[in-house]
């Protein structure tokens, strides 16, 4: 099953977690430019930036396997998928939290809070969809469907094949 609003939630939070895992380190090495992009500095220093950047590339690696997860023919793995993108996006959520709230070093990794919230709260609205979208069918709700679509069938009025108006003698035509 395509869950595509879920999907493009879970590949843009684990790309913007394994860019900033990537850059982190590549700027820990000394490099200033990296593809001829300069790079921003390092976020903090010594422990701090080893533990941005172990953070980071786990925070990238949850989301991902949510993202292989939720596309498993096994409903139990489907669900075990769903379960870890809540968790990875609990982790994002905590990351744009920690900027809100303290400086360094996840201040300088989520630079725009107010974006990144609005990105939250539309990942949320996107998990929300696909999982009424995508809802298990429970047997009585068929059964109430088929219910439905039968009385709204039998309300229809019908016109008799050869052509008569019902309760006139008139013919079409």
């Amino acid at each position: 099953m395509i869950r595509l609003p879920s999907s493009f939630a879970l590949a843009a939070w684990s790309g913007f977690h394994a860019v900033t895992a990537l850059t982190q380190l590549t700027a820990t090495s000394g490099r200033e430019v990296l593809f001829g992009v300069p790079l921003d500095p390092p976020a903090a220093g010594g422990a701090e930036q080893g533990l941005l950047v172990v953070l980071s590339m786990g925070a990238a690696a949850i989301p991902a396997a949510a993202l292989f997860h939720i596309h498993s023919r096994d409903a139990e793995t489907v669900r075990r998928g769903e379960g870890l993108a809540f968790v990875g996006l609990g982790i994002s959520f905590a990351f744009v939290l920690a900027a809100l709230l303290f400086d360094a070093p996840f201040a300088s990794v989520v630079s725009r809070v107010d974006l990144a919230l609005w990105s939250v709260a539309l990942t949320v609205l996107a998990f929300a969809f696909d999982n009424c979208l995508f809802a298990p069918d429970e047997p009585e709700d068929e059964m109430e469907l088929r219910r439905a679509l039968l009385a709204l069938d039998a309300s229809i009025p019908r016109q008799p094949r050869g052509g008569e108006l019902p309760g006139t003698s008139e013919k079409r035509g």
